[in-house]
């Protein structure tokens, strides 16, 4: 079991893009509640590389993963990659996001948001808030992905925003689909 309930920066300086690795290989179960931070925050800087993996994976209630950039947002990697098919990153069975964590991609100044994935086999439960938003000064929203056979993200708050760009992707891909008139919603146009 990886348990991480305090601070791992790897961040971005000048060309160089930080590197965060939590795994817990076939079997074992990841639990942060604390932040990792591969931000880019200088000039011209991008956000950096985080990849979260193992059969559980679990962000709890406060935790952070920080990905943002000065000029670009970075890549956030949580229970698998794209569609669970990148044989390089193990895929998780199950993946959970509290509600109160918090998952950036964001491009702050200028440039595209980054990319998110939350990926679950049998299920991956999102409560928290994901965001890949375009930098205030230009750029294009960035990828949002949550998939899982079951997929949960109700109370969810997912950000793909483009102040002056094109609007982002959120990719919902679950075995089966419920769009519920109850539910609010946490959508934006942009």
């Amino acid at each position: 079991m990886v348990n991480n309930t305090g601070v791992i920066e790897a961040r971005s300086v000048s060309t160089r893009n930080g590197v965060i690795r939590l795994e817990g290989g076939e079997s074992g179960v990841v639990a942060t509640s604390g932040t990792l931070d591969a931000s880019g925050r200088g000039a011209r800087e991008t956000g950096g590389y985080v990849e979260i993996t193992g059969e559980k994976v679990a962000l709890l209630p406060g935790s952070r993963v920080d990905a943002a950039g000065t000029s670009g947002g970075g890549t956030i990697l949580i229970g698998g990659d794209l569609q669970g098919g990148n044989p390089a990153v193990r895929n998780a069975d199950r993946t959970f996001i509290a509600q109160g964590a918090a998952v950036s991609a964001d491009a702050v100044a200028n440039g595209d948001g980054g990319k998110i994935i939350v990926w679950g086999t049998t299920s991956a439960q999102v409560h928290g808030t994901l965001t890949a938003n375009a930098g205030s000064e230009g750029g294009d929203g960035g990828f949002v992905e949550t998939s899982g056979k079951h997929l949960d993200v109700d109370g969810a708050r997912i950000e793909a925003a483009a102040p002056s760009g094109r609007g982002g992707t959120w990719l919902l891909d679950p075995y089966n689909l419920t769009i519920s008139g109850a539910a609010t919603s946490n959508t934006d146009n942009n």
